[in-house]
């Protein structure tokens, strides 16, 4: 089975998966799923204790089933979450003249994006524009130079994937 379908087999069940690794340990991987239909999200029971209700966060990803769980999550902390696969996409909202930076919290943007700009030339490029707009860098790749020295690459921090709640919300809430 692929990732992608386990993935979505998670997703589809309300289910949450957390990953907690060790360099050179290993990691375990807990999967939870509700014991019955009739069991609400593990989501929901999900409380980051944010402060910023309401705040923006753009999600630049090019894999669609990445952009469904980051949002479902960054929804349950009480952002609101503008979800986007090309950096075309991310650029036509943070260029558009009713953006108002002070309204987004941040922007996670993916490493690998095919066909398309590395996340770190996107991430320079925004710096360019709004240098005090915070970036968070994602990866699965845990030797990516980007995610061991995000600020070397114009980001303020950085994710690996798969994603833990408390890791995720703990960084955004702290850049």
């Amino acid at each position: 089975m692929g990732l992608q379908q386990f993935f979505s087999i998670v997703k589809n069940h309300d289910g949450l998966l957390t990953v907690d690794s060790v360099s050179g340990k290993g990691c375990l991987v807990k999967l939870y799923l509700p014991s019955s239909i009739d069991s609400p999200s593990l989501l929901n029971n999900y409380s980051d204790n944010s402060q910023e209700t309401g705040r923006r966060i753009i999600v630049l990803d090019d894999q669609d089933y990445i952009l469904d769980i980051l949002t479902e999550i960054l929804e349950s902390f009480g952002y609101s979450v503008t979800a986007v696969t090309t950096s075309r996409e991310l650029f036509e909202i943070i260029e558009d003249d009713s953006f108002k930076v002070s309204e987004l919290k941040a922007c996670i943007i993916d490493q690998t994006l095919p066909g398309d700009f590395k996340g770190y030339e996107v991430a320079d490029k925004i710096k360019q524009i709004y240098p005090e707009l915070k970036l968070i860098a994602v990866s699965g790749y845990t030797d990516s130079p980007v995610m061991s020295d995000p600020e070397s690459y114009n980001f303020d921090d950085a994710v690996l994937k798969p994603f833990d709640l408390d890791i995720l919300s703990d960084k955004i809430r702290n850049i």
